[in-house]
C-alpha cells in the first residue's frame, strides 16, 4: 500500500468561495445539486471540521472505512453484498476496478483471460486449464474488498478535499454539453471503490451524532439547552441561554456542538478587552490560521468572509466576556457591537452562554459608568431561556448512569445524593468516576470495585465526621435501600458511607449544618453477575 499524500487541514475560507460561487450561479450544476439535497454544505463544513482534527481527512477516511466497510467496492460488489461470486461476476468486478488496484495472478495472463471472456464468453474458462483461471476461481469477495480499501486510503482523503475546496469538482455524478456533444464528469471513473461520498458521509455524520448524544445524560438542563440551540439555528436568531454553573450547561452547549460540526462551533470567550483576542478565538473555531504575524484587521475579513457564506452558527460560551472588563465613561463595548453589527444584523445564528450572576450586573455596572445605550444589542435578542436552578433526583441519577453504566439504580442513587450534597453536583460525579478508573488502575483491579469507589468518594466529597465530634447519643443509623429485584445475581454486603438523604436547601443556596450519617449498601444489588464491578477503562 502506497504510504497516503499529506492532506493538510481544508480552510473554512475554501469552503466559503466555493458555496459562494455556487450561490452566484458559477456553477449551474452544482447549485442544481445543492438545491436537491440542502444538506451539502453540512456536509462540507463537516469534512472541514475533520480535517482539523489529530489525523486530518486521512483518520477520518480510516474511520469511514470501518464503520461503514459495506458502502464500498465497485457497484457489482455492493450489489452482491457478501454472498458467493460467479465467474462472470468476478470478470465484470475486476474490469470495474481501476488498474493500479486489481488483483494479480502471479502470471501476468489474467488480461488474456478477460480478453477471452469479453470474445467468447464466460465458457472461455472451460476451454483449458490456465493458471490465471486458477486464480480467479480463488478470488473471493473478501480480495476485491481489500483492494478497494485500499484505493479509498490513497484516493478518498484527497477527493474529499477537493469537495470542499474546488469547484470543478463536483458532488455527484452529471452531464455536460459542449458544443452539442453530451460528456459526463465520471465521478465513478474517479471513485469507483465506494458508493456516492457525499450519501456515505452524510450517514457517517448521523452515526457519529447519535453516538456523542448517547455520552450525555438527559436531563431538564440538557433538554431546555438542545432546545434553544435548535431554535436559534433554525430561526436564524439571537437567543440567550442563562443558568447556573455546575449544572451541565457547557457539557451540554459542548455536546450539542460536537453533534453538528458542519453546522455550529463552539467558541469560549476570552477574558480580555480585546476584540482581536476575540477574533483569534473565534478564528481557532472555524479552523481560519492564526498566527501572530497576521494583522488584526485581514484576521477580521476572513471571520467575516466565512460567517457570511457558510452560515455557521456561533456559541459564545462565557459571554459576560462580551462586556468591557476595564473602562472609562467614554468606552464603547467594541465585543457587543461586533456580535451585533457582523453576526446579528446580518441575519446569522448567534447563542449567548452566560450565568445570570456575572452577566447582567456586569452590563448594568457598565450602562451606569459610560451611559451606552443597551438597547440596540438586547433589542434583538429574541429569546431568553432560563435553565433550572435546582436538579431532580432522576436527573442525577442520569447523570451517574453514563458514568457507571454498570451499577444497578440503588449504587446509582447513593451517587445522585453524595453529588447533591457537595458544592459541584454534576461535577462531582465526573470526578468520582475519574478518581475511581485511577485507584483501581493504579490497583491493578480489572474493573472498579466498590472500595475504589468509595474511596474516590470520600476524596472527592469530605463528607464524614470524625467519631471523636460525634455526640454520645448520635449513633449512625442505617438506612434502609429497597430490596433486591426477583433474578437479580449476587448481593452486595460492602458498606458505602453516603448522605442519609439529599438536601435540597444546598441546592437553593440554602445554609445550615446537615446532619451526616453513614448508611449501609448491604441488600443492595446492581444488574450483572459480577456485581461490584464496572470497567476501569471508559
Amino acid at each position: 500500500m502506497n504510504e497516503p499524500k499529506p492532506i493538510g487541514i481544508v480552510r473554512p475560507e475554501s469552503v466559503a468561495k466555493k458555496l459562494a460561487a455556487i450561490r452566484n450561479y458559477e456553477c449551474p450544476k452544482m447549485k442544481a445539486q445543492v438545491e436537491a439535497n440542502p444538506r451539502i454544505p453540512e456536509v462540507l463544513l463537516y469534512l472541514q471540521y475533520k480535517s482539523m482534527q489529530p489525523g486530518g481527512l486521512v483518520k477520518f477516511c480510516e474511520d469511514l472505512v470501518a464503520e461503514l466497510p459495506e458502502r464500498f467496492g465497485t457497484p457489482t460488489m455492493r450489489e452482491s453484498g457478501r454472498r458467493e461470486l460467479s465467474l462472470q461476476d468476478k470478470v465484470t468486478i475486476y474490469t470495474e476496478m481501476g488498474d493500479n488496484y486489481r488483483p494479480e495472478d502471479g502470471t501476468g495472463a489474467i488480461e488474456s483471460v478477460i480478453e477471452d471472456i469479453a470474445d467468447h464468453g464466460i465458457n472461455a474458462l472451460i476451454r483449458g486449464r490456465r493458471p490465471s483461471d486458477e486464480h480467479l476461481e480463488a478470488w473471493s469477495i473478501e480480495t476485491f474488498r481489500t483492494c478497494c480499501f485500499r484505493a479509498a486510503m490513497e484516493q478518498l482523503p484527497r477527493h474529499l478535499a477537493a469537495l470542499c475546496q474546488d469547484t470543478k469538482t463536483h458532488f455527484e455524478e452529471v452531464n455536460i454539453s459542449e458544443e452539442g456533444e453530451t460528456k459526463w464528469a465520471h465521478l465513478t471513473e474517479a471513485i469507483w471503490f465506494m458508493d456516492d461520498p457525499i450519501s456515505v458521509v452524510t450517514e457517517m455524520m448521523d452515526r457519529q451524532a447519535e453516538k456523542t448524544s448517547k455520552r450525555l445524560a438527559s436531563t431538564e438542563v440538557t433538554k431546555r439547552v438542545f432546545d434553544a440551540l435548535d431554535y436559534a439555528v433554525q430561526e436564524r436568531a439571537m437567543v440567550r441561554i442563562e443558568g447556573d454553573s455546575r449544572f451541565g450547561k457547557t457539557e451540554s452547549v459542548k455536546a450539542w456542538c460536537e453533534i453538528r460540526p458542519g453546522r455550529a462551533r463552539l467558541v469560549s470567550v476570552p477574558s480580555s478587552n480585546s476584540l482581536t483576542d476575540l477574533h483569534r478565538r473565534v478564528a481557532e473555531a472555524l479552523g481560519i490560521e492564526v498566527s501572530y504575524a497576521n494583522r488584526a484587521q485581514r484576521l477580521k475579513e476572513r471571520i467575516e468572509f466565512v460567517l457570511k457564506h457558510t452560515s455557521l452558527f456561533l456559541v459564545l460560551d462565557e459571554s459576560h466576556m462580551l462586556v468591557p472588563q476595564n473602562y472609562t465613561a467614554a468606552t464603547a463595548p467594541a465585543r457587543l457591537n461586533w456580535v451585533r453589527t457582523e453576526i446579528v444584523d446580518r441575519g446569522l445564528p448567534l447563542a449567548l452562554v452566560v450565568t445570570p450572576q456575572t452577566f447582567m450586573p456586569m452590563v448594568n455596572r457598565f450602562i451606569k459608568k459610560t451611559g451606552y445605550a443597551m438597547e440596540q444589542f438586547f433589542g434583538r435578542n429574541y429569546r431568553t431561556v432560563q435553565l433550572p436552578n435546582e436538579l431532580e433526583e432522576p436527573d442525577m441519577i442520569a447523570v451517574a448512569r453514563i458514568h457507571f453504566p454498570e451499577f444497578g439504580e440503588d449504587y446509582l442513587s447513593l451517587i445522585a445524593d453524595m453529588a447533591r450534597m457537595s458544592e459541584n453536583y454534576l461535577q462531582t460525579v465526573e470526578a468520582i468516576a475519574k478518581l475511581a478508573r485511577y485507584i483501581a488502575r493504579r490497583d491493578r483491579h480489572a474493573r472498579i470495585t466498590v472500595d475504589d469507589l468509595e474511596a474516590a468518594a470520600s476524596e472527592v466529597i469530605p463528607r464524614r465526621v470524625r467519631e471523636s465530634q460525634e455526640p454520645p447519643t448520635a449513633a449512625p443509623q442505617a438506612v434502609t435501600r429497597p430490596a433486591a429485584k426477583r433474578g437479580t445475581k449476587g448481593r452486595i454486603n460492602t458498606t458505602l458511607t453516603a448522605p442519609e438523604r439529599a438536601v435540597k436547601p444546598a441546592l437553593n443556596g440554602g445554609t445550615g449544618d446537615v446532619n451526616l450519617r453513614t448508611c449501609s449498601l448491604r441488600g443492595a444489588s446492581l444488574d450483572r453477575a459480577s456485581a461490584e464491578l464496572v470497567p476501569a477503562e471508559a
